[in-house]
């Protein structure tokens, strides 16, 4: 705070991206993927249209249970989402009972109160206004047990819906609206970090390192940290 009169660095610790693909999505239910359709916040045309489909039931794009960190960590998993006509929730489920989850609101970029069932505890949201309709969502959570997580990225067409099997929701789509994804990551960490793109395997990020930043004339002993 303080804008120029008071000067700050945001440095971020070393982070790792355990999604392989983070810009790509292989697995989906009753939805329709179109890769590379749309322009993303990083100003390519590189984000992906997912489209819910006129079948009833849940719509989501499943990451599969990631056992390369342990799973009773606490962790965030994040995308980056555009409206189309329907709204994200972002899922993660031990079981068909055991999960939480949180509808955001892509029209007005608003986390909705989170959900949980079961022994897991409920998630904490944050959402972020990347501008041109983007928002980077996030959920964080710690799972109930050392049992494979799923982790997922649902649509709903109602910013009001009350989730369930695997924290998702059930509608019939119209093969028209859904939304747009870009850049998912999940992250052993209790928030979010600057997004790491992968191509194949998990990517990790070092530590910022600030050197040249001042000294005992710029800072007194009553002032930074």
């Amino acid at each position: 705070s303080g804008g120029a009169t008071c000067p700050s660095l945001l440095l971020e610790p070393s982070r790792t991206n355990v999604i392989p693909y983070s810009e790509y999505y292989p697995a989906a239910t009753r939805v329709n993927i179109t890769q590379n359709s749309v322009v993303s916040p990083e100003g390519v045309n590189n984000a992906a249209s997912v489209v819910a489909t006129s079948v009833n039931g849940s719509h989501e794009v499943t990451i599969s249970p990631l056992i390369s960190i342990p799973n009773t960590n606490i962790r965030t998993f994040s995308t980056f989402a555009k409206y189309n006509g329907n709204h994200l929730i972002l899922n993660v489920a031990g079981s068909p009972t055991n999960w939480t989850g949180c509808v955001f609101d892509l029209q007005n970029g608003v986390a909705k109160t989170p959900q949980q069932a079961g022994v897991q505890l409920v998630c904490t949201p944050d959402i972020e206004d990347y501008g041109n309709g983007w928002y980077r969502c996030s959920i964080t959570f710690t799972p109930y047990g050392n049992y494979g997580f799923y982790h997922l990225i649902s649509l709903t067409n109602d910013v009001n819906a009350t989730l369930s099997t695997y924290g998702a929701v059930e509608y019939i789509g119209d093969d028209v609206s859904g939304i747009y994804l870009y850049g998912r990551q999940l992250e052993v960490a209790s928030y979010p970090t600057s997004y790491i793109p992968t191509y194949g395997v998990s990517q990790t990020r070092a530590a910022d390192v600030c050197v040249g930043a001042g000294d005992s004339s710029t800072f007194n002993s009553s002032e930074g940290v």
